[in-house]
């Protein structure tokens, strides 16, 4: 795991060296223990900052070359099968200077060109290739997104590099704010696609490359999650089977490691299966690690604790106050180029700092829900607009219709409004009451919002509706979580590893019929639930993520696999009410809001004299928001 950066094109600047040395350590964070910086060929730069994982030798050090230095990378991740790869190239004649994962891809580029090499690779990636011979730059991200890319080009030249802030150092001009991240990070808690909080620079899109060669630059998918269409249904045992199979695989694949590791334990299903898995596979004792705080309706210690006690793990309790929160948030921010769109992006960076002191690999959770039917509220919801649209079902089931209208005030026109009044936090009417009038008028109504989301289910139109619902969020909700896990975690120069988004397991999944994903918890269940909404009856009428739950019901406690899905609890509501409502003042009402012209301060002003609304944890959630883009502008000075 580490930090890249890179730039090709024509650059007489004297202090252009030393430039380029500053912007690469400004990603100290994500590779303490070693840097390089090579030019192989006039007017092309690469840096790296290395994390040492495997091979701790200085013959990891990058910029790596192959032999005849006509071929040069930079690497940030991990190849799992480079065990397997590499007998592979060794009996084609390639020869191995190191025991590293990262000259796979040099010797694999060599023997198999790119569009060869990438189906091969398993693992976490994000690299830039030069090849001498050809002045060609291919840039890299893996199939899920794990591991972030960013870069800026024009006709002239192109940069990447791990971190945003790297490119802005090399190229302060790109330092213009993009309008649209904004109200999308209001209403998503994240930006979409890949656009970022800067108009001119750009995320690679996960599972695809990026060719840059005189001049120009083209990319092309090489990987998304197969279209099954109407599924076959093999039975419940044999998924389950199939499923535990699965994860125990992706989970030994990431305990390949030279440093010590460990995983998150909050308790909950995904991260304590995941113990249990590596207990099982022989890493004994875990290193086990846990935060919450210290109100008992704000930690989930209790749960943890239960699995601690049956793997006898080598448990780490880290408990967290306001001060203490709030003081590192800036420097999160810093580390992620962006706002913090959810809360325990904080308390995971202050977990993995502590952590460090213990272990460089932890093994995270994350994904699981995606890709199992974790979220019943928006993955049941299909059947909300189903009996919506039935006008005969609504009169023969008034319960439901109220609960409805209950839910949706205004009940919405499409398929697509339903989606998004369900996923969507602050609402088009709220926007619009907290965003200056002449910046809310830039935004168009939100059309490209609203495109964004239309083409994506306009590309799933043949799948069921359940299918279709599920593919769409995996695809765009995932990539802000493994965003928010990357930059919390490598700030502290730790490197996470997800067993739930190995690529080949996302397949499989992809086979489950939904209804073995989600399950009825009986006939009397399913009845009740006609009169509900998904939000009232999932979890209480039905079991989300069924399959996962039987694969591994006989390996965690039963208080432990029966739980709800709980995120993770911060009190924000209670703090913004109380001891942080001064902060909240400080930041949000600051004179350079108010030049700025992006929010209402007068609104902001409204909302945070009312008393009221700080009983709402839903409220705190919003003006985390708010603070967060405020406070990101301050920082970047936007």
């Amino acid at each position: 795991m580490c930090g890249i950066l890179g730039h090709i094109g024509v650059n007489s600047q004297a202090d252009f060296a030393p430039r380029f040395r500053a912007a690469l350590d400004l990603q100290f964070h994500r590779g303490p223990d070693d840097s390089g910086i090579t030019t192989p060929t006039p007017g092309v730069w690469l840096g790296h900052r290395r994390l040492s994982i495997i091979d701790l030798s200085p013959a990891g050090h990058q910029p790596m070359s192959n032999e005849t230095e006509d071929l040069w990378v930079v690497f940030n991740g991990e190849i799992y099968n480079f065990l397997e790869l590499r007998p592979e190239l060794e009996a084609a004649g390639h020869r191995f200077t190191s025991h590293t994962d990262t000259e796979v891809l040099l010797h694999g580029y060599e023997e198999w060109g790119i569009e060869g090499l990438l189906p091969r690779l398993r693992g976490m990636f994000a690299f830039g290739l030069y090849d001498c011979r050809r002045s060609r730059l291919v840039l890299v991200r893996d199939r899920l997104g794990v591991k972030p890319l960013y870069f800026h080009h024009d006709e002239r030249s192109i940069t990447f590099a791990s971190e945003i802030k790297s490119i802005l150092h090399l190229q302060p001009e790109l330092r213009r704010l993009n309008p649209q991240a904004v109200s999308s990070f209001l209403s998503y808690r994240m930006v979409l696609g890949d656009e970022t909080f800067f108009q001119d620079i750009n995320a690679l899109t996960p599972g695809a490359w990026l060719v840059w060669e005189k001049g120009r630059a083209a990319w092309r998918r090489y990987w998304q999650v197969p279209d099954v269409g109407a599924h076959e249904d093999f039975g419940e045992a044999a998924y389950v089977e199939q499923t535990r199979h699965q994860v125990m695989r992706a989970t030994q694949r990431r305990l390949i490691s030279d440093v010590p590791l460990g995983a998150y334990l909050s308790g909950g299903l995904d991260s304590s299966l995941l113990v249990a898995a590596m207990s099982r596979l022989g890493t004994n004792p875990v290193k086990t690690f846990s935060t919450g705080f210290q109100d008992d309706d704000f930690n989930e210690f209790a749960y943890a604790r239960q699995v601690r006690d049956r793997y006898q793990t080598a448990h780490h309790e880290i408990v967290l106050n306001s001060a203490k929160f709030f003081s590192v948030v800036p420097e999160v921010i810093r580390f992620k180029d962006g706002p913090l769109g959810v809360q325990n992006e904080v308390a995971l960076h202050l977990m993995s700092r502590e952590l460090k002191r213990h272990i460089t690999v932890v093994l995270s959770g994350e994904g699981a829900d995606e890709m199992f039917g974790g979220y019943g509220r928006i993955f049941r919801s299909p059947h909300d607009w189903q009996r919506w649209q039935d006008a005969a079902f609504r009169e023969m089931h008034p319960g439901f219709e109220s609960a409805f209208r209950k839910r949706y005030p205004d009940p919405p026109a499409t398929e697509l409004d339903h989606f998004l009044a369900l996923y969507g936090w602050l609402g088009a009417g709220e926007k619009r009451e907290l965003l200056d009038p002449d910046f809310n008028a830039t935004l168009h109504g939100d059309a490209a919002l609203r495109s964004f989301w239309q083409e994506r289910f306009d590309r799933y139109r043949a799948l069921p509706p359940y299918d279709r619902y599920m593919r769409v969020f995996q695809g765009v909700h995932l990539q802000g979580l493994l965003y928010r896990l990357d930059t919390a975690t490598m700030g502290a120069s730790v490197e996470s590893r997800n067993p739930f988004v190995d690529h080949e397991l996302v397949e499989f999944t992809a086979t489950i019929p939904w209804w073995h994903k989600m399950k009825w918890r009986s006939e009397a269940d399913r009845l009740a639930a006609q009169e509900l909404t998904s939000d009232q009856y999932s979890e209480r009428h039905d079991i989300t993520k069924h399959v996962l739950r039987e694969a591994f019901a006989a390996d965690l406690p039963a208080d432990v696999v029966n739980r709800r899905k709980m995120g993770f609890p911060v009190p924000l509501h209670r703090w913004f009410g109380g001891e942080e409502r001064q902060l909240l003042k400080q930041i949000l009402l600051d004179p350079r809001c108010r030049q700025r012209g992006i929010f209402d301060c007068d609104r902001i002003e409204t909302w945070l004299a009312d008393d009221a609304r700080f009983e709402s944890h839903a409220f705190g959630l919003k003006i985390w928001m708010l603070l967060n883009v405020e406070w990101f502008f301050q920082v970047y000075e936007l």
